[in-house]
């Protein structure tokens, strides 16, 4: 008996700790050290990775519309909305990909999806977007109509030739 409760506890327990690491890539909170505080999160995430290079990074903009990285984006939300977990699942990288496998295994995606979906807006403006070294990319949005309150930053990176969502980070 003592085994099955050892068993039972401590699925419960990775799989809250999978709902927290999902909940914090997902749902950003700012990370911002005191002293960058007036640089937004996307600011200070590109800084921290110009920084990992030693300096030698250069900021590239992309187009107004936020090109590929954009879209990907777009497409993520569309599918966060329609609750289609496999659209999701194609959009993002393998080691997201491989935790929600094993969400989905255990029967845990259906929560995921309701927690998810709650703060994600259904439409976005895209506020400003650009790219570090051809393999990361960074797009600052906004809710579109009702969600216009929801604005964050997303981060994607390139793998096997397509951008693909790693953080869907919202400020509000």
């Amino acid at each position: 008996m003592n085994l099955d409760i050892s068993k039972s506890a401590a699925l419960l327990m990775r799989n809250l700790i999978k709902v927290a690491a999902l909940t914090l890539l997902l749902h950003c909170a700012a990370f911002a050290a005191p002293s960058e505080a007036k640089l937004s999160e996307s600011e200070v995430k590109v800084n921290a990775v110009v920084a990992e290079s030693g300096g030698t990074l250069e900021r590239k903009r992309l187009p107004k519309d936020g090109g590929a990285p954009a879209l990907v984006l777009q497409a993520y939300l569309a599918a966060l909305n329609s609750r289609d977990w496999n659209a999701m699942q194609a959009l993002s990288p393998a080691e997201i990909r491989d935790m929600m496998e094993e969400d989905e295994a255990e029967g845990f995606h259906p929560k995921l999806l309701d927690g998810m979906s709650k703060g994600s807006p259904a439409k976005i403006d895209v506020i400003e977007s650009w790219f570090v070294e051809d393999t990361v990319a960074f797009v600052s949005y906004q809710g579109h109509g009702a969600d216009r309150g929801r604005v964050g930053t997303a981060e994607l990176v390139m793998e096997g030739g397509e951008w693909k969502l790693s953080v869907l980070g919202l400020k509000k």
